[in-house]
């Protein structure tokens, strides 16, 4: 009877603190408003909803602002603003590093009290490197070489460490998690085969990734070799041309890049007469949410019902399968370097046993205490926990969603005319056409995020 009494009390104090964090999701309904503006082209209102919601200045970021500080960025690309789009990536970068400072375990700890949605958006591993990445070539088109290689050392410094920061991020959160898992009877869930094959059978794609290596983003890789490539550092380029050719190896464009910077490297001449063509391609998936109620093995061999919510990536269209690029040497066709699908579902199928394990230790908790105030208060009480439980039971779809589907490439020898068109396929009157100056390389890149939207372009010459 004492122990009852001790026991509660702290779980009453539970619902009434909880209920102040519980309501319904204002994350995914904001995403869902700023998607659906940026995907119909509205960018101008699209950045200033996300310039409204991003405390840009902040020391200490909260909630989204780094998520709309990302945001923002993203629309300032496309609006070609490289200059504002610089500006909110540093302030992003800020931000991560910020984070980064901060113990997962904590944040796992409190996310199974109540949801994710109520912690703030750190960033993923991909988010870090993109933003480098998308630094370098906003340098690149503002013809600042010497701040585009910092970014790009960034980058792949990030993309180096991202295996081993996630592999300790992950085993704390471990820790932290298994101190609760047989105490709310998470290990014999965890366990049960008939609960495993119920979420997955609600989740067919787990099984069904496609990924790459250890946070690896092949466009990442295969621009800096051809910033490298221009600024006559060859045997980094070379060394980027292979680790890229090692991932995409079907990729005639990065073949011959690799073969080229090699010879180059063995007879001791410069890169030149080449215009590399990049096409950033389409929208990169959202996150939506999905119910499963589990049976959860609580207090006793008693089987208690309690739901659980958890994302699920919904993947976007492609503004077009290629693009065309034509000289008067022929017409070329771009390539795929680096699927986004891909890169994304890299860290989600990573982090989606500890996102599940999280997910099903606050549903334990949640219905322990039901059970536990249904008992010693009555129902009136086991009400108020079985509502604070529906609000907080939610999924954190939060995701930087002005990302591309796929980034393609293409290389062609400089034209004599310096005439290049580019042209998507099939869409009368929408022939891009550029003249080059003279240089010895150049790079032209193109941005359409959806069939629609007017493309973006920049073109470097080097």
């Amino acid at each position: 009877m004492a122990l009852c009494k001790v026991r509660k009390y702290p779980v009453v104090l539970l619902c009434c603190l909880a209920l102040g964090f519980a309501g319904c999701n204002p994350q995914k309904a904001q995403m869902e408003a700023f998607n659906r503006q940026f995907q119909a082209g509205r960018y101008d209102s699209a950045a200033k909803f996300a310039q409204q919601k991003a405390r840009i200045d902040n020391p200490r970021p909260k909630r989204e602002d780094l998520l709309w500080t990302l945001q923002l960025a993203g629309v300032e690309r496309i609006r070609g603003d490289f200059s504002a789009s610089t500006k909110y990536l540093d302030k992003s970068e800020e931000k991560l590093n910020y984070f980064d400072y901060e113990s997962p375990a904590v944040r796992g700890l409190a996310a199974t009290l109540a949801t994710d949605n109520i912690l703030p958006y750190v960033g993923t591993k991909y988010d870090r490197i993109m933003v480098n990445t998308y630094k370098a070539l906003n340098f690149i088109f503002e013809d600042d070489p010497e701040h585009a290689r910092i970014e790009f050392n960034r980058a792949l410094d990030r993309q180096r460490r991202a295996k081993e920061r996630f592999e300790a991020e992950i085993s704390k959160l471990q820790d932290e998690i298994s101190q609760q898992r047989s105490a709310a009877g998470i290990e014999r869930t965890i366990n049960n085969p008939q609960v495993m094959r119920r979420i997955y059978e609600r989740y067919p794609s787990l099984r069904d990734f496609e990924v790459y290596p250890d946070f690896i983003n092949p466009f990442t890789t295969y621009l800096a070799g051809i910033f490298f490539a221009m600024d006559d550092d060859l045997a980094r380029a070379a060394d980027m041309f292979r680790e890229s050719y090692g991932m995409v190896s079907d990729n005639p464009y990065i073949e011959a890049d690799l073969a080229g910077v090699e010879e180059a490297l063995d007879y001791g001449y410069e890169v030149s007469d080449n215009v590399w063509v990049i096409f950033e391609n389409g929208l990169g998936p959202v996150k939506r949410e999905f119910r499963v109620d589990l049976p959860l093995y609580l207090v006793s061999d008693q089987v208690r019902y309690a739901g659980i919510a958890l994302p699920m990536l919904e993947y976007r269209h492609s503004a077009y399968p290629h693009l065309l690029v034509r000289t008067a040497d022929g017409e070329y066709r771009t390539e795929l370097v680096a699927s986004m699908d891909r890169v994304i579902n890299t860290e989600f199928e990573k982090e989606f046993q500890a996102t599940l394990i999280r997910s099903l230790a606050s549903a334990a908790v949640k219905t322990v205490a039901q059970y536990s105030l249904s008992r010693d208060q009555g129902d009136p009480a086991a009400l108020l926990m079985s509502i604070y439980s529906v609000l907080t039971t939610s999924a954190d779809v939060r995701i930087w969603s002005t990302l591309p589907k796929n980034f393609q490439a293409a290389r062609v020898e400089m034209p004599p005319d310096g005439r290049i068109s580019v042209v998507p396929p099939g869409v009368p009157g929408s022939e891009i056409k550029i003249n080059l100056p003279e240089c010895k390389n150049a790079l032209i890149y193109i941005i359409i995020p959806h069939r629609h939207a007017e493309p973006v372009h920049r073109v470097v010459a080097w």
